[in-house]
């Protein structure tokens, strides 16, 4: 038996005996479909978008890498996120990524503007939204500053910017004087060896940049592992270690060259 959420409808009961009963639900989750389908179908085709194909084991690497991003930048289970994303890769990606990192989505129709924004992000707490930076000629991102100016909850906004234009905030973030902030959604979603956005603070200004390492110099002094060379000593002559060491062959004999 599971607990339903705060803020959540439940199923009637008799719906839920009805669809138990004809295997319409396994106990499975959306998440869990996602990594079994991975598993079974790696390389087959998941979603296509014009010319671009994305398998079912990409589709999960960059949920897992959005996932990721997505906590280490704050958010926690059970907080609400709004999405406003038009028929993109990245409204899948995000979506799954949210359920994945605990979050929950709601989704938010594109022709919602200005109060109806405003008034979800009030009744349902969210404390961040994810959305395109322009949008047929909408700003997004300012209605998202509006919002976040009337509304405490709103601290992360993550804006989806066209392919053909370089990442806003050289990559990083941006906070406003409501104190919310602002990233570009690729940066989330960074693949291996990119840099991520550093972690915003709770409150203040953003972290100063990192400092450079400094140039290691070799270190000298250091003892051979070799022994000592011995001093030269004539032909004939006979001399035994100053300090005498047992050996496991027996006592310790004198040598000649």
């Amino acid at each position: 038996m599971t607990t339903t959420p705060d803020g959540h409808t439940p199923w009637p009961a008799e719906f839920v005996d009805r669809y138990w009963a004809a295997g319409y639900w396994r106990g499975n989750t959306l998440d869990g479909v996602l990594r079994d389908g991975a598993l079974r179908y790696g390389p087959r085709t998941a979603l296509v978008h014009g010319d671009t194909r994305v398998t079912y084991a990409r589709l999960n690497r960059r949920v897992d890498r959005m996932a990721a991003g997505f906590r280490l930048l704050g958010l926690r289970p059970g907080q609400r996120v709004l999405v406003q994303l038009p028929n993109v890769p990245e409204f899948v990606v995000t979506a799954f990524a949210l359920m994945r990192a605990g979050a929950v989505p709601v989704f938010v129709p594109l022709p919602y503007r200005g109060d109806g924004l405003a008034h979800l992000v009030r009744a349902t707490q969210a404390v961040g939204y994810v959305a395109p930076s322009v949008y047929r000629g909408f700003d997004h991102t300012a209605a998202a500053a509006e919002t976040a100016a009337r509304e405490p909850f709103l601290r992360r906004v993550f804006t989806l910017e066209p392919p053909d234009r370089p990442p806003p905030y050289g990559g990083g973030f941006t906070t406003d004087p409501a104190g919310c902030h602002y990233f570009p959604l690729g940066s989330v979603d960074a693949p291996p060896g990119a840099a991520r956005p550093p972690r915003p603070p709770p409150g203040g200004p953003p972290p100063p940049p990192p400092r450079r390492p400094r140039a290691r110099r070799p270190r000298t002094g250091w003892p051979s592992c070799s022994p000592p060379a011995a001093p030269p000593r004539r032909p004939g002559s006979c001399r035994a270690p100053t300090t005498p060491t047992p050996t496991r062959r027996g006592p310790l004999r004198r040598w000649c060259r």
